[in-house]
């Protein structure tokens, strides 16, 4: 038996978006910000400012 695959490519939001959804209480939908392969803890480091 074959499986089947099937990939979406989305274009990602622009972070304007994102900032204005986050500044009137938005929520993203379950799962929308999974990203594989998963990330040790304490590995990724991000400088906000």
């Amino acid at each position: 038996r074959r499986g089947t695959e099937v990939v979406f490519v989305l274009p990602a939001p622009l972070w304007s978006d994102v900032k204005q959804g986050a500044d009137r209480g938005l929520n993203l939908p379950p799962k929308s910000t999974y990203i594989e392969p998963k990330l040790r803890s304490g590995i990724t480091l991000f400088a906000w400012k």
